[in-house]
């Protein structure tokens, strides 16, 4: 069995990241359900539902991301004692499948920040002449 005062900053870096997981998945899950129960006008559609969809998914990054970084602390303080030469291939396999998720939302990510900060499609209300 492992001691913790011997693992200090494995056991540091867990307790921070595993703090940063939960704050930031309840974040993305509150910021979501906030989508779906609001109701929008037409005007919303154009920067206050993108503006709050890009925090959501920036914030489930930001969770993802920490809660590997507690699976790799977590992974290290248990297992470098009797299995160290396992610890990398079975960290390589755990991230694998965040590495996916990131390489496939990260697009879509910054389609709705260029979308909704870059130039618009529709003209100005000053371009109307209203």
């Amino acid at each position: 069995m492992s001691n913790i005062a011997n693992e200090g900053p494995a056991f540091i870096i867990f307790a921070i990241s595993d703090a940063l997981a939960f704050v930031s998945s309840i974040a993305s899950v509150l910021m979501f359900l906030g989508i779906l129960t609001t109701r929008y006008s037409p005007d919303d559609f154009l920067k206050s539902l993108p503006e709050k969809l890009i925090i959501s998914q920036i914030t489930l990054f930001i969770s993802i991301a920490s809660m590997m970084v507690a699976y790799g602390a977590t992974f290290y303080i248990n297992c470098t004692h009797q299995w160290k030469w396992t610890i990398f291939p079975i960290f390589l396999l755990g991230s694998l499948p965040v590495t996916l998720f990131a390489m496939l939302q990260s697009h879509l990510l910054f389609e709705m920040i260029s979308s909704t900060y870059g130039p618009s499609i529709f003209p100005s209300k000053e371009e109307i002449g209203m």
